[in-house]
Order: C-alpha cells, then sequence, then structure tokens
C-alpha cells in the first residue's frame, strides 16, 4: 500500500508539472489585465510566448464595452465623427429607419447608422448582413428590436477594431436596461416541448 501511493502522489506531482506549462504565470487574477491594455505578437512555444511582467493583457479591449452608459454613439449630440470604431458620420442625413420586416437579403453598410422602429423580423429564407463597423439602435418610443426567424440568417462578421454595434436608442448618460427589445435568434434546435415550440417573451 505504501508503495503504491508513494508511487501515485509521483506520478500525479509529473502530471501537474506538465500540465502547468500551458499556463501563463500572471500578476492579477482573472481574465483582465491592471491597466486594460492589450498583449502584443506572442511567439515561441505551441506559439505563444507568455509575459508575465504584461499586467496590461485584457483580452476583451475593446471588443466589449462595460460602459455603454457614457459612450457617445453615431446620433447622440455627443458623438465623433472621427472615431475610427464607426464608419459614418453619425449625423441625422445618414441615418436610416428600418420599420418593416425584412423579406429578402439585405446589407447594412457601415457608412450609415440604423434605427429599429418596433420588432423587425428577418423572414425565412432572408439574410441579414451588417458590415464592421455599423451602429444599430433600437428606437425607445415603441421598444425597437431585431428578430431572426427560423430559416433566416444573420451575418454580422466585424473585428476588434470596427465592431458591429447594437444598443439602446436614448442618448449617453441616460439609457437603462429595457430599453429596445434587444436581439433574438429562432433557432432550428429540438426541443422536449410537445411540438417543439413554445411562445416567447
Amino acid at each position: 500500500m505504501k508503495i503504491r501511493s508513494t508511487i501515485l502522489i509521483g506520478a500525479l506531482a509529473f502530471s501537474i508539472n506538465a500540465y502547468s506549462q500551458f499556463f501563463d504565470s500572471v500578476p492579477y487574477v482573472g481574465a483582465f489585465g491592471i491597466n486594460g491594455g492589450t498583449r502584443g505578437t506572442v511567439t515561441g512555444f505551441k506559439g505563444y510566448d507568455p509575459d508575465p511582467s504584461n499586467t496590461d493583457a485584457d483580452w476583451t479591449k475593446p471588443w466589449a464595452n462595460f460602459n455603454p452608459n457614457a459612450t457617445a454613439y453615431p446620433g447622440d449630440p455627443g458623438y465623433n465623427s472621427s472615431n475610427t470604431q464607426f464608419y459614418t458620420v453619425g449625423d441625422a442625413a445618414h441615418k436610416v429607419i428600418i420599420s418593416s420586416d425584412i423579406a429578402s437579403d439585405i446589407t447594412l453598410t457601415n457608412d450609415k447608422w440604423y434605427e429599429l422602429s418596433g420588432l423587425i423580423h428577418v423572414l425565412n429564407g432572408a439574410t441579414l448582413t451588417i458590415q464592421p463597423g455599423t451602429c444599430i439602435r433600437g428606437s425607445q418610443s415603441n421598444l425597437g428590436g431585431l428578430i431572426i426567424t427560423q430559416g433566416a440568417k444573420i451575418m454580422a462578421i466585424s473585428d476588434r477594431n470596427h465592431p458591429v454595434v447594437l444598443t439602446s436608442g436614448k442618448s449617453t448618460g441616460t439609457r437603462v436596461r429595457g430599453d429596445w427589445a434587444g436581439l433574438l435568434i429562432l433557432g432550428n434546435a429540438s426541443t422536449n416541448l410537445p411540438g417543439g415550440q413554445r411562445r416567447f417573451e
């Protein structure tokens, strides 16, 4: 029993030591760096060279915006047209209101910004394509939102520097949860309900 235990402990220690080479040693807890910067190009072990001295390795930046209420988007009075994330000038002349369902293929180009007036359905067989650096806002007056129905598609392929943003239509500093209906995607996966369908709210 004693010999077996010694062998088991030794094998476990070797396994943990080998496995630990996969992880980075960093001076912070979790996925976020202290100052919110980004890690530079890395090479080395399996194509990745850990750099424990880099305390700014926040992989979410600028993919995610954790303070959208303070952000001026196209259409806001304080929006700066030199914003590098979006391509549109962002004024009223470049605003497009979408108020009816989408029944055929359509592309939302990034030289404009869009307002969803009410619930907009992308219908079966139609594909909604959204260019990188496009901003879409849900109307606050009639709870605008986007619903991708069964058989429809949404193609919103962007990059970290030019994201596709869907957000509230309210101005900077006044946005709250529930301003707009959001984005809903209705799939064709099986469910455990009789008939395979149910209502959603």
